[in-house]
């Protein structure tokens, strides 16, 4: 799965897949933040 989200408050968490994809539409209506796990790096997506 590439996007869960977090209690409909417009937080998602993306994979690295899904970042490389939509890092390009990014801009200053989007926060990007970095999540480390015991899975690997994963990014929390803020929608503004």
């Amino acid at each position: 799965m590439d996007f869960n989200d977090i209690n409909d408050i417009g937080v998602h968490i993306i994979s690295p897949r899904a970042y490389e994809l939509l890092q390009p539409l990014f801009d200053d209506s989007a926060e990007v933040l970095p999540l480390k796990s015991d899975d690997g790096t994963y990014f929390l997506l803020n929608i503004i």
